[in-house]
This record gives C-alpha cells, sequence and structure tokens, in this order.
C-alpha cells in the first residue's frame, strides 16, 4: 500500500510548509500575538503580521 498517496496528514503538512517558504519573511522578521492554547492545550493559536499582512496561525 502506498503510504504517500491519500495521506491527509502528508497533505495537510506539504500546505503548510509551502505556506511557511513562500511566506517567510513574515515568519522570520514579523511580528507574532498570542492569542489562545498552549502544551496542555495541545494546540497553540497565534497571528503573525508584518507590515500590512497578517497571518492566523493555528
Amino acid at each position: 500500500m502506498d503510504q504517500v498517496e491519500g495521506n491527509d496528514i502528508l497533505a495537510h503538512y506539504t500546505k503548510l510548509l509551502n505556506f511557511r517558504a513562500n511566506n517567510s519573511d513574515v515568519f522570520a522578521k514579523g511580528d507574532r500575538d498570542y492569542v489562545a492554547g498552549g502544551d496542555s492545550d495541545e494546540y497553540l493559536y497565534s497571528l503573525a503580521a508584518m507590515q500590512a499582512t497578517t497571518y492566523t496561525l493555528d
């Protein structure tokens, strides 16, 4: 069985990594604001922004 084809987790992280690569300036130099979550919640929700560009990260 092919573990790559149809793998939803792989598809999710591929999209995530492509988004981060295409917007690396926001992640490298932008500001982040904590919104909710943490280690005990097993999720982190934050905002990343640089100048007039804002992304919601979850």
